[in-house]
């Protein structure tokens, strides 16, 4: 699987089985680090590294039409950060959140989400395996007045090259 379409897959992943605690609104995970103008709560996801490795001796395995090709196995790390508005409250929701606990709620759930969809996102998107390494909450930042935690999970997936 290229990245692109990685990207693509995890962002739908969160998309599909998350839904905005605070409004209606159906696109609040993105593909990117917000800009100083964006819109919360919202959930970014960047990509931080990608290793690429030989799959087989020579690299050479078989491909879904059974033909030889260069395969390479690929261990993508993706931070995936949840941003709260200091006026963000949840709508819906018993107890009503906001803060450092609608961060954490959002938070547990993309970790759920991660956890539960392992064997969706092997059999869709032929990914071996998902893992959380890290979870990080960031101090408050008073100039933009965003409460952030960093999700940093490892993908792990294959890579298969046409010869020629």
């Amino acid at each position: 699987m290229k990245i692109e379409d990685l990207n693509r897959a995890v962002v739908d992943l969160l998309r599909d089985n998350i839904s905005n605690p605070t409004s209606n609104t159906a696109h609040w995970v993105y593909m990117d680090f917000p800009r100083s103008d964006a819109t919360f709560p919202r959930i970014s996801v960047t990509l931080s590294s990608s290793a690429i490795n030989p799959a087989w001796i020579g690299n050479h395995m078989l491909n879904d039409a059974g033909e030889a090709t260069l395969g390479m196995w690929v261990i993508t790390t993706y931070d995936i950060d949840v941003w709260i508005e200091r006026t963000n409250k949840s709508t819906g929701l018993d107890p009503v959140r906001g803060g450092t606990a609608l961060r954490d709620y959002i938070t547990d759930l993309i970790e759920t989400i991660i956890l539960e969809k392992k064997e969706t996102m092997r059999t869709v998107h032929n990914v071996v395996d998902m893992e959380i390494i890290d979870r990080r909450t960031l101090p408050y930042d008073e100039s933009t007045q965003l409460f952030r935690a960093t999700l940093v999970v490892r993908i792990t997936h294959d890579r298969t090259f046409n010869p020629g």
